[in-house]
């Protein structure tokens, strides 16, 4: 049976992914990226560091992983001399005689223990990265913090001042609630009058870090560019998954951990499809407020199913074969969900 251009891509894309694994590349002087590593930062990250295109990149993930991290961290570093730091809120882990952390649990709740970890060229950037980015978790120092740790990770200032705006860090007092629940996604979305596909934030990946002031930001996407093109140069069969995802593929989105890519033909908010893929994050790495969209995203793959046109409307969204309705989903508020 002939794969959908879904499967062809995908497939595509795991390839590509896994070229960045093989020391053969360092040979003809391909990126090689360890195994190890590729865990726990996305492959973009890491090559905008290399390539410097970045000057630094933060990450978390859970202390049991701490070994594999340090592991393919250590060898990176042998490899092209890029720094790196490891912390804890309750410990210095690696290379730091410095303890500026109270207690880091990451904002969106985990129930893991988590580690930071930054890499950069420079020791002293991957030592500030990662100080601004536990201290930014503390509801005191948080607006000065996020700042500074947006501008030092690159992000373009115009995209730093929104999520200052955005969440509530100017003239309010309501930081915590502004993280935690504002989807900045939607909130860029919402900001903008034109959209370039190389800002495309609603797919499997992104080829931006920060979250866009709007879908059309000049610094953003040069930024986007730049790295696309070197990814290119680089590995093309990856390059060409990047580009079917983010170009050519619409998403119908909830949030980061429901959403649904769609292949087909879109005309302001209707989109004619050919075939859909329903993409959630695994029941555990989810958070409570994930669970009422991913209700909705069910009954949404149960229409489509039984047709091939989506219609979005202020309060709700209809599904259709050709000129009949198959059923109609309400929304609770006109960005619920986007069709982008």
């Amino acid at each position: 049976m002939k794969k959908s251009r879904f499967e062809e891509s995908w497939a595509k894309r795991k390839a590509g992914q896994a070229l960045f694994s093989s020391k053969e590349r360092l040979k003809v002087s391909k990126v090689y990226i360890p195994r190890q590593l590729l865990k726990f930062m996305p492959h973009s990250e890491f090559i905008a560091v290399l390539k410097g295109i970045k000057p630094v990149a933060t990450n978390i993930t859970n202390y049991y992983n701490l070994n594999e991290l340090l592991s393919g961290l250590e060898e990176a570093k042998k490899i092209y001399s890029i720094e790196y730091l490891v912390n804890s809120g309750k410990r210095i882990l690696v290379n730091s005689d410095k303890n500026y952390f109270k207690a880091f649990s990451h904002p969106t709740g985990s129930r893991k223990e988590q580690i930071v970890f930054s890499i950069s060229r420079s020791k002293e950037l991957v030592e500030r990265a990662n100080e601004y980015y536990l201290k930014r978790s503390d509801r005191k120092e948080s607006p000065s913090y996020c700042h500074k740790f947006g501008l030092l990770a690159g992000y373009p200032k115009c995209c730093v001042d929104f999520a200052d705006h955005v969440s509530g860090f100017k003239g309010t007092e309501n930081e915590e609630k502004g993280w935690r629940f504002s989807n900045i996604r939607k909130i860029s979305f919402q900001n903008s009058k034109k959209f370039s596909r190389y800002l495309n934030i609603f797919s499997i990946e992104s080829l931006v870090s920060h979250m866009p002031c709007h879908l059309n930001c000049k610094p953003s996407k040069k930024y986007a560019r730049k790295l696309l093109s070197f990814i290119e140069e680089d590995n093309k069969l990856y390059a060409d998954s990047i580009k079917y995802f983010l170009f050519e593929t619409n998403s119908l989105f909830w949030d980061e951990s429901n959403k649904i890519l769609i292949d087909g033909v879109k005309e302001d908010n209707t989109i004619e499809y050919e075939e859909f893929w329903p993409l959630t994050l695994q029941a555990e790495k989810c958070y409570e407020m994930d669970f009422v969209p991913r209700e909705k995203l069910k009954k949404t793959v149960s229409l489509m199913e039984k047709g091939n046109k989506l219609v979005m409307d202020y309060f709700s969204f209809s599904v259709y074969k050709g000129e009949k309705l198959i059923g109609t989903i309400k929304k609770d508020s006109v960005f619920e969900v986007l069709l982008y």
